[in-house]
């Protein structure tokens, strides 16, 4: 067996080692991609910004009086301004020309005067109400207050000057002129409601 000289196995060594190079270095960017085979580098989508975010919509107030109902003016008292009570009842027979602009309606609430499910005819109704807003309430506005359960009568809005404690001071009127019955009282502004169908206005 020849002994290769030690020389030739330097000098293979050396042409090796010129031969080796260090691999194409390849970028990596922060988060999911795809590669670019021509740069090797790794392509990312812009991360989307969090004020994209979706926003959950406000829950709307309820509908009141609900469908098919309404807030009706029972007889005792319907020509009275704040002494006028609305009950809540279903609607029987919608308003007509041929039932005179009458709705006949079913009570769905009772005092000692009239019962619930008693059944009557008026034209003195409200058809459509919202909850009163801070931010819209003023003095010589028309609001519901309740009377007692689903019975409510109007009111005007005197003072707001304690608007801050959510109470307002509300002026009960009887009629256009001064009356003995007239007098005022504090309220939750919570519990107030104001009718948008129809719009009142205040008596004097």
């Amino acid at each position: 067996m020849k002994r290769i000289p030690v020389f030739f196995l330097l000098w293979m060594s050396m042409f090796s080692l010129s031969c080796t190079g260090a691999p194409a270095s390849i970028s990596i960017t922060a988060g999911s991609g795809k590669s670019n085979p021509e740069t090797g580098t790794i392509e990312t989508k812009p991360q989307e910004s969090s004020s994209s975010a979706i926003h959950q919509p406000q829950v709307q107030e309820a509908l009141y009086p609900a469908q098919n109902q309404i807030l009706a003016a029972v007889p005792l008292d319907s020509e009275s301004f704040s002494y006028a009570r609305f009950y809540l009842a279903t609607i029987l027979t919608p308003a007509s020309p041929q039932t005179k602009n009458q709705y006949e309606v079913q009570l769905l609430a009772s005092t000692s005067n009239y019962g619930k499910g008693g059944v009557l005819w008026t034209d003195k109704v409200i058809r459509k109400t919202h909850q009163v807003t801070k931010q819209e309430i003023k003095t010589g506005m028309v609001v519901l207050y309740p009377a007692n359960k689903d019975i409510w009568s109007r009111a005007v809005v005197g003072d707001t000057s304690d608007l801050f404690k959510d109470e307002v001071e509300l002026l009960l009127f009887w009629g256009a002129k001064p009356d003995p019955y007239d007098r005022k009282e504090k309220w939750k502004i919570q519990r107030l409601r104001v009718s948008d169908d129809p719009v009142f206005q205040a008596p004097r």
